[in-house]
């Protein structure tokens, strides 16, 4: 396959922590399921379909990793998402390939994750 990826360099643990984190895992496969322009053309709307089971890990201007971009998603409608992504992002990364039906590597907020996490471990302690 000759798709390409997109690479960010980590955060060093010493740097002003100003964006979200990100561990390059793949927690699952989403899908394009839209690509337009924005009413104004200065940006590109995306909505995208991902596992029912990541989809609690989602929350409006909550984070999300979609095939290795960090992006910011916009709003949630069960396990449909949309991101809107500014030119210079698109033209920098891998999103320029994004069209529709097209499979994207999705990982969710770790931060989620750890929240759900002890959120079951607190509930199974008082049962």
């Amino acid at each position: 396959m000759n798709e390409k990826v997109n690479l960010e360099r980590a955060m060093l643990p010493v740097s002003r922590m100003g964006g979200h984190i990100v561990q390059g895992h793949v927690d699952g496969i989403g899908k394009i399921l839209a690509r337009k322009s924005s009413e104004d053309g200065l940006s590109e709307i995306f909505i995208a379909e991902i596992p029912k089971s990541l989809s609690i890990y989602t929350v409006p201007r909550g984070s999300i990793t979609v095939d290795g971009i960090s992006l910011t998603v916009v709003d949630v409608e069960e396990n449909r998402i949309q991101l809107v992504l500014i030119p210079e992002t698109v033209r920098k990364t891998n999103a320029s390939d994004w069209r529709e039906g097209k499979e994207v590597n999705i990982e969710t907020d770790i931060l989620a994750r750890y929240a759900e996490k002890f959120l079951q471990r607190t509930q199974d302690s008082k049962s």
